[in-house]
C-alpha cells in the first residue's frame, strides 16, 4: 500500500511588509513535502494546486537539523530527501522519488558508544484530510476493518481508505500484487486514467459479469475476521459484530460440509497451478 514519513507544509504570511516563513521542500510533480522551518510543521500537498492530504505537526525532535539532499535507491533510482539530522548522527528522512506516486519515510538508527537495545522505531504520527468526513471512511490495520475512532492501532501498517470508491485499498492491493514498481505505475496510472488501458476480457467475454459477482461477495459476505469471530484468531483483534440473517449460517465452525468444501477447494487449487505450470506463488515469503 504507499509508505508516508514526516512532511510540513507552511506558508504563513505576515502583515505588509513582513517576510513569509521559511520553508523546505521537495518533490515537483505529483506529491511534495513542506517543512515550515518556523513552526516544525511537515505537510504532505499533491497536484499543482499543493492540496494538503496529510501533517506531521513536529517533523524533528530538539536539536535537529532539518536539509533537503539528494536521495538515491537502487530499486526505485534517484530522488529528493528532506531529512532531520542529530548530533549522535541519527537521521530521520522523507524520500520522493521520479516518477513514483508515493512519499516515502525512512529512519537511519546510529551505534553510540554505549551499548543500547532498540525495540521499536518510532514514526510520526500523520494527521490525515482526505477531504472527506473520518465518520465516512474506514481503517484496516491488523486490528481489523474498523472506523478511525475505533481502530486500537496496528503493529504493522494502516490504511484508510473511502469505502464508497475503495480507492486506497484497490490502490495497495496494486502495489503488493505487482512483479515490479514499474508494472505497478504502469497499472496505478491507468487507474487515474493516464494510460490507454483496456479492460483484459476474462472467462470467454464475461469479464463485468463476473466483477459484479465479485462485488457482491466482498460487499455481502462476512470478512475473515468475522467468518472466524467464535475462534480469536488474534489475540489483539477486538470482538467484532455477528453478521445476521442468512449470513450467520456462514460463520465457520468444525463440520463436515466445512471439511469437504475446503479439501475440494485445495484440490481444485492444486490442480490448477499444475496444471499453469508456474510452480506455487506464495504471497507472504518476505514477512
Amino acid at each position: 500500500m504507499a509508505i508516508f514519513h514526516r512532511i510540513g507544509i507552511g506558508c504563513l504570511l505576515f502583515a505588509a511588509g513582513a517576510a513569509a516563513a521559511a520553508e523546505l521542500s521537495i518533490g515537483r510533480g505529483q506529491v511534495q513535502a513542506v517543512f515550515n522551518e518556523q513552526n516544525g510543521r511537515l505537510t504532505l500537498v499533491t497536484g499543482a494546486s499543493r492540496t494538503a492530504f496529510a501533517t506531521v505537526e513536529a517533523f524533528a525532535d530538539t536539536g535537529a537539523t532539518v536539509r533537503t539532499a539528494g536521495a538515491n535507491d537502487t530499486r526505485l533510482g534517484a530522488g529528493e530527501a528532506l531529512e532531520a539530522v542529530y548530533p549522535d548522527g541519527r537521521r530521520d528522512q522523507v524520500l520522493i522519488f521520479k516518477n513514483q506516486p508515493f512519499i516515502f519515510f525512512r529512519a537511519i538508527l546510529k551505534n553510540g558508544a554505549a551499548q543500547a537495545v532498540t525495540n521499536r522505531v518510532a514514526y510520526p504520527a500523520l494527521t490525515v484530510d482526505l477531504g472527506i468526513p473520518a465518520a465516512s471512511l474506514n481503517s484496516l490495520g491488523t486490528g481489523g476493518l474498523l472506523k478511525p475512532d475505533k481502530n486500537p492501532g496496528s503493529y504493522m501498517w494502516t490504511a484508510v481508505a473511502d469505502p464508497a470508491t475503495r480507492r486506497g485499498v484497490v490502490a495497495g492491493w496494486v502495489i503488493f500484487r505487482a512483479d515490479t514498481m514499474p508494472q505497478a505505475w504502469a497499472v496505478l496510472r491507468g487507474m487515474a486514467g493516464l494510460n490507454p488501458v483496456m479492460a483484459q476480457r476474462v472467462h470467454g467475454g464475461n469479464a463485468e459479469l463476473w466483477i459484479a459477482a465479485g462485488l457482491l461477495l466482498c460487499w455481502l459476505a462476512p470478512n475473515t475476521q468475522q467468518f472466524l469471530r467464535r475462534f480469536r484468531i488474534a489475540n489483539d483483534v477486538p470482538s467484532l459484530s455477528e453478521p445476521g440473517g442468512w449470513l450467520k449460517k456462514l460463520l465457520w465452525k468444525p463440520s463436515l460440509v466445512y471439511a469437504l468444501a475446503f479439501g475440494l477447494l485445495l484440490v481444485a487449487e492444486v490442480d490448477k497451478i499444475a496444471a499453469s505450470g508456474r510452480g506455487p506463488i506464495f504471497l507472504y515469503f518476505q514477512f
